[in-house]
Order: C-alpha cells, then structure tokens, then sequence
C-alpha cells in the first residue's frame, strides 16, 4: 500500500517484451490510474482512458502499433 492509500501497481512484463517498451507502457499504465485515482476523466474521456488502459494491460506496445 501507498503513503496515499492506493495499492501499489503491479504491472507485470509479457515474454519477449523488450526493457525500453516496458519501461513506456508501466510509465503509461502508470499515468492513466493515477489520472482515475484523481478523478482526472469524465464522460468520453473516461472511456477512452479505460479503452487505452485495457489495451496496454492486454498487448505489450509493439503490439499495439502494428
């Protein structure tokens, strides 16, 4: 648990992903929870917000690009 209450993020390193594509995705992953702890996103911004954690949560970014 967090000084802030919040549990730690676990994000975890699919096979074959690269340290630098890591490293871009858990910075990422990272950002979008702490913008919904925050209430940071409302409405359409809040889904695609959820759509683009899913999907970084699912696909390492190489992935994600092609």
């Amino acid at each position: 648990m967090q000084s802030d209450g919040w549990p730690k993020l676990q994000i975890g390193r699919f096979e074959r992903e690269g340290e630098t594509d890591f490293r871009a995705r858990s910075r990422e992953i990272s950002k979008i929870v702490e913008g919904f702890r925050m209430g940071r996103y409302q409405g359409d911004i809040a889904e695609f917000m959820e759509r683009r954690l899913i999907q970084l949560e699912e696909r390492g970014l190489d992935r994600l690009a092609s």
